[in-house]
């Protein structure tokens, strides 16, 4: 498969982009983030999955939740020992 360069380009300059917004707004950076108009109008996903909000609610509220169950449960059998 060929790759044209100009797509290859303009995909990584999306994705540089999009990474320098991620770590303005973690940094606390003044807005803008960015000066493209369209990243800065639009919502993207986050560059790292485990950022967005659906995945931090499972990670709070799902698998964290069910790691604390199993080390409660595991503290309670060790301690009847």
């Amino acid at each position: 498969m060929q790759v044209r360069q100009e797509i290859f380009d303009t995909y990584w300059r999306f994705a540089t982009l999009r990474q320098e917004v991620f770590f303005n707004k973690i940094n606390n950076a003044p807005q803008p983030w960015t000066n493209d108009s369209i990243i800065r109008s639009y919502k993207f996903c986050n560059a790292y999955r485990a950022s967005d909000r659906v995945s931090q609610y499972l990670i709070k509220n799902v698998i964290m939740m069910r790691i604390e169950v199993r080390m409660k449960k595991k503290f309670v059998e060790n301690s009847a020992i």
